[in-house]
């Protein structure tokens, strides 16, 4: 699984930093209460200068991710953030 490494997709910074990270991922709504949360660790990609994100997911973990969205019953979870 890699990440690009070169600049930052946001501020074209260079001042990047790969890590390890742990996210624990719960489905969305009331009905998601009574469900599983997944764990998920993912690489990441950290810009030091704007503070975006970069992430990527090994199959197995995106299987789980779609899994939550399927027990949800929300057909579109991913509203974009500005």
């Amino acid at each position: 699984m890699n990440i690009p490494t070169s600049r930052c997709q946001s501020c074209s910074s260079s001042n990047l930093l790969a890590l390890d990270a742990e996210i624990c991922l719960h489905s969305p709504g009331l009905n998601g209460l009574k469900k599983t949360p997944q764990f998920i660790f993912p690489k990441v990609l950290v810009c030091l200068e704007c503070g975006l994100m970069q992430g990527s997911l090994a199959a197995a973990e995106l299987s789980l991710t779609q899994n939550l969205r399927q027990v949800s019953g929300n057909p579109d979870t991913s509203a974009k953030r500005e």
